[in-house]
């Protein structure tokens, strides 16, 4: 059973589009489509999980049915007998329902319940289904003589008399009058209609009578869903509340929170729809020369940019999560190497307090103890990896948020998660220092990696990890690891950074396809002399990777888990991102916000459809603009 196609396109923003066109199906209260007319009523399709979906409590909904359905047929007169309640119904008229139910058991055609699989369907979406837009709808009811009158009084239960009807059908399930568990001829049940005009009242009856209140159209779509698209908040608060359809995510991969025009605060009520912050004081004992940019002072303004930038409930902050454990650090890296950080650790210990105050090059500490080098180490006075009294708590601390982040997004209990520490991880090879590269790159233990390992051997359901690196510099240690683990069936790497020989790592020029890795190296802008190749540069070539090479490799991997490499230093002005390491040389890449939110909604919606949104974003680069700029800058926006 193969998942819906996506088609990728460049949008202006990631958020996801809040209208489409279709055919058909409950859009609003002023908005009911007519159906066309049939004799034969297809039941709904079965809506099996996606194949690594047994996890959690996330469930998506497929439209490709693994048996083709079977067909239930309605005689000309029970065709005839429905078209006589429906009239009815649409005139909202007790009595003359009463009427034509006696005439109907007069006759020896009691209504009752003959099947659970009574229903329709046979005009449904048979790929993912498009989102129908209020715009695109009629504004008359449910008018087809044949569709089960209990939906067609579903349509109209947003008066007190639509109501009082709604509530005499439910006493009267049965073959002629539809029941709960019956599909229109779009594939909607009543309660999707119930949801799209906005009855509380009606999807209370409903429960009452047991009907479902998260069941799914034929398109996968919850009620919950219906009533996002349309931004119908009292029944979006209604059903929220009672936690129906919040975990649920419909053929196509998307979220009932995602589909939400208007506000999302009622969702935000349940965790499950809430992104998931994670960072710890112990990152910030991390301590680096002076004037370094990968400095203690990174997280604690990312951290206030995310309060500020969010609305309340949307984000929960955590930092409860625990150090990952020396044999999960040992997945990802070298005993020899592991042990030696362990080593320059303890030593710190035995020093006075004075010295302990002190901080140790990292890189040459690793070419000779783990390479066993003897000759070419790095000098310690030009050494940019800092090793202090507290950098294994940190680095254990970042490498356990990743850990935790994965266990709580793939049980379903959040949406997705930013992992928000330090040291970064992405340069930490096998054995620490990549041997091709100057040096190792301000970090110690590969995060990443270690939370992809852990996912793959113990989270149960997880066969497939793609880790995507958007930092501007190569992610060369996460290379190293998933070629050195050899699993290419288990995990897919893609990069997008900056390739020139003589910017830091100087590697990621060509994929490795036997190890399934994809590089997407970027000519810096400083190498632009032409204006006519400007497009070859910059954002325009970074976007262009984005949507060419890596988002079809991502969706053809299929991924159970997408884990981000979120490295924000490929932005306009960074430190991390200029020429020579010159903080006011020329930059490689010119990113904004807006470049970088698009990356990510890419990535997110193949990993909805993937993966139910399964999708871990992690810190590395990324460190601001120097105060030159920064008063450029300003100078500007003032000018």
């Amino acid at each position: 059973m193969k998942p819906p196609s996506l088609h990728i396109s460049i949008p202006q923003s990631s958020e996801p589009s809040s209208s489409a066109t279709s055919s058909g199906g409950p859009s609003s209260a002023s908005s009911r489509s007519s159906s066309q007319n049939s004799s034969t009523l297809m039941p709904p399709p079965p809506s099996p999980r996606f194949p690594g979906l047994g996890v959690g409590s996330i469930r998506i909904a497929s439209t490709v049915p693994e048996t083709p359905p079977s067909t239930f047929t309605l005689t000309f007169g029970e065709l005839h007998q429905r078209s006589l309640l429906n009239e009815q119904v649409k005139n909202l008229n007790i009595k003359g329902l009463q009427k034509v139910m006696n005439d109907i058991k007069n006759e020896g055609d009691t209504p009752v319940c003959l099947s659970i699989e009574e229903g329709g369907g046979s005009n449904a979406d048979d790929g993912g289904g498009s989102k129908p837009s209020a715009t695109s709808q009629s504004s008359t009811a449910l008018t087809s003589s044949s569709e089960p009158p209990l939906i067609v009084a579903c349509s109209l239960a947003d008066t007190p008399s639509g109501l009082e009807v709604l509530e005499y059908l439910l006493k009267h399930e049965g073959r002629i009058v539809g029941m709960t568990s019956t599909y229109d001829s779009m594939g909607f049940t009543g309660s999707h209609w119930l949801a799209a005009i906005n009855s509380v009242s009606g999807l209370q009856l409903w429960n009452l009578a047991g009907g479902k209140l998260d069941g799914l159209a034929s398109n996968g779509d919850t009620p919950l869903h219906r009533a996002s698209i349309l931004n119908q908040s009292a029944v979006i608060k209604y059903l929220t509340g009672l936690r129906m359809g919040t975990g649920i995510r419909n053929g196509r991969g998307e979220a009932a929170v995602d589909l939400c025009t208007g506000d999302r605060a009622a969702f935000w009520t349940q965790k499950e729809c809430r992104t998931l912050i994670l960072s710890h004081g112990d990152c910030d004992r991390h301590i680096t020369v002076e004037g370094h940019q990968e400095a203690p002072a990174r997280i604690p303004a990312i951290m206030k940019e995310l309060r500020a930038s969010f609305k309340k409930g949307e984000l929960e902050f955590s930092s409860d999560f625990e150090r990952a454990t020396m044999f999960q650090i040992r997945r990802a890296h070298h005993s020899t190497y592991v042990d030696m950080v362990h080593r320059m650790s303890r030593d710190f210990y035995a020093k006075t307090p004075r010295s302990q105050m002190k901080i140790e090059a990292l890189t040459p500490r690793v070419q000779k103890d783990v390479e066993g080098k003897t000759k070419n180490i790095k000098e310690e006075s030009t050494c940019d990896t800092s090793f202090s009294i507290g950098s294994l708590d940190a680095a254990l601390r970042a490498a356990g948020g990743v850990v935790h982040a994965v266990d709580k997004v793939c049980a379903g209990e959040y949406k997705n998660s930013f992992v928000v520490v330090r040291p970064p991880g992405h340069h930490a090879g096998w054995k620490g220092h990549v041997a091709s590269s100057t040096s190792c790159g301000f970090c110690i233990f590969n995060s990443v990696a270690v939370g992809a390992l852990h996912a793959l051997e113990c989270v149960e359901g997880i066969d497939k990890v793609a880790i995507i690196d958007f930092d501007v510099h190569h992610g060369n240690g996460t290379e190293e690891i998933v070629r050195t683990i050899g699993k290419p069936g288990n995990i897919f790497f893609a990069s997008a950074h900056i390739y020139d020989p003589n910017f830091y790592p100087g590697s990621g020029s060509c994929d490795d396809l036997e190890c399934n890795i994809v590089n997407c190296g970027i000519p810096p802008m400083w190498e632009c002399h032409n204006k006519v190749l400007e497009d070859q540069f910059g954002k325009a070539a970074f976007r262009r990777e984005v949507v060419s090479r890596i988002a079809p490799s991502l969706r053809a991997f299929n991924p159970d888990l997408v884990i981000l490499s979120m490295g924000f230093d490929g932005s306009k002005g960074d430190i991390g991102n200029k020429r020579d390491a010159n903080r006011n040389g020329s930059v490689g890449l010119d990113l904004s916000r807006e470049d970088y939110a698009w990356a990510v909604g890419i990535i997110r919606k193949i990993s909805d459809v993937c993966c139910g949104g399964r999708l871990v974003s992690v810190l590395e680069g990324g460190y601001g603009k120097t105060e030159r700029e920064k008063v450029r800058r300003k100078s500007g926006e003032q000018g």
